[in-house]
């Protein structure tokens, strides 16, 4: 069993625990709010947890019996399956997240009540019950919208990146910046051809890409290529390696980009001249499989020629990195690699995502000195088949002097 999967079904384990907690206080909440329904409910919801905890059942019993390569998963294409079986799983455990900091604090402050009697436990009783049923209620229409909104989506980001001493003519540039494509089974045509006309609409004098043109394997790599070779730029296209392009195959993810018409860069220096300006763009393989340490990266910038704009690209946005980019004068860092967290949870307001594990630098823009360091969403996806509050992007960037 892979790698991928065995972490599925250890998720899926401990998913099913967690629902079975919410089923139990939900089934309370019911008692004190519907009595006449407590049967009733506890039969809806066991049959829901039967029907999400479904897929990683499934799972399980093809690679029991062997049968794990004719698996539906498996398929070049999304099946009716997915729509009723893998969708549903996900979505069901950002339900689970979104509830769970919830049922804690509720359960924190039923100890302080019972510690500090401010309130009269039979109204605790009744708000707690009325509050956690209007939580549940209200997840359970907000997460399936929000993940089908922000998964088939791709938006159009712009941002305005402030570079002191900018020279006049560079404030004319643009740029478009794309990665993290993951063609596969779901992310295809509808959702490519959002990107292209994203690309097209923006106009960019550079296109940059960031890497991780598919998710896995061979088979999309040649769509993978032609769709990203389709966008256009008026000056010139640049990529970098991702992790899964080395996991796919690099030599020809990166003969068919150059094939394209794209500077794929490793570890390497490529000028451009704009308007009778000079603009660097450093390519450094960044990722899990090959990080050049402290000595190679210093080396690699001090070789650096002079420019009037610096731009940094590589897939993951790695601490080690952004200090040397932003001590070497590098004005502008595109990274991508974390989805922008893909699924971002907000427990009681605050932001967080599994990405945040990697390091602070998950999504959006941060100012680093005199450095502009900007994390995109990218535009498909890695394990789970869905986005949450993380919509996929593409970025357009302007120039202006500070």
């Amino acid at each position: 069993m892979p790698v991928h999967t065995r972490i599925f079904m250890r998720l899926a384990i401990l998913l099913l625990l967690f629902y079975l907690m919410i089923a139990w206080q939900i089934s309370g909440a019911i008692q004190v709010v519907f009595s006449d329904y407590l049967t009733e409910s506890r039969v809806v919801s066991l049959t829901l947890i039967s029907g999400l905890i479904l897929l990683p059942v499934i799972v399980a019993l093809s690679y029991a019996r062997g049968k794990a390569d004719t698996l539906f998963l498996r398929r070049p294409d999304i099946t009716i399956k997915d729509y009723f079986l893998t969708f549903p799983f996900w979505m069901g455990l950002v339900w689970v997240a979104e509830m769970l900091p919830w049922i804690v604090l509720i359960f924190l402050l039923s100890g302080l009540f019972k510690l500090l009697p401010l309130i009269r436990p039979e109204f605790w009783l009744e708000i707690k019950s009325y509050a956690l049923l209007v939580l549940a209620a209200f997840y359970l229409l907000y997460v399936p919208f929000r993940a089908i909104r922000d998964t088939w989506r791709v938006r159009l980001k712009t941002l305005t990146a402030q570079i002191p001493g900018l020279p006049a003519a560079l404030q004319k540039l643009r740029l478009v910046f794309v990665s993290d494509l993951h063609v596969d089974r779901y992310t295809q045509q509808s959702k490519l051809q959002k990107m292209q006309q994203h690309v097209a609409k923006f106009g960019g004098d550079l296109l940059l890409f960031g890497g991780d043109i598919v998710s896995a394997g061979e088979y999309y790599i040649q769509q993978a290529v032609t769709e990203m070779c389709s966008t256009t730029s008026k000056q010139a296209h640049i990529a970098v390696m991702g992790d899964h392009d080395v996991w796919a195959n690099p030599e020809r993810i990166a003969r068919g980009l150059h094939s394209g018409g794209f500077h794929f860069l490793q570890d390497e220096h490529h000028l451009v001249e704009y308007d009778n300006c000079q603009i660097l763009i450093t390519g450094v393989t960044y990722i899990y499989h090959q990080k050049p340490d402290k000595a190679e990266i210093t080396t690699l910038m001090e070789s650096a020629p002079d420019a009037d704009l610096k731009i940094l690209l590589a897939h993951q946005p790695g601490r080690l990195l952004i200090e040397l980019a932003a001590k070497y004068g590098y004005h502008l860092f595109l990274a991508g690699h974390t989805h922008g967290g893909q699924l971002l949870f907000r427990p009681l307001g605050y932001p967080y995502a599994f990405a945040r594990w990697e390091g602070k630098f998950y999504r959006g823009l941060y100012e680093i000195r005199d450095m502009l360091l900007f994390v995109t969403n990218g535009v498909g996806l890695t394990m789970a088949p869905i986005r949450y509050q993380a919509p996929a992007e593409v970025v357009g960037i302007e120039f202006r002097g500070k």
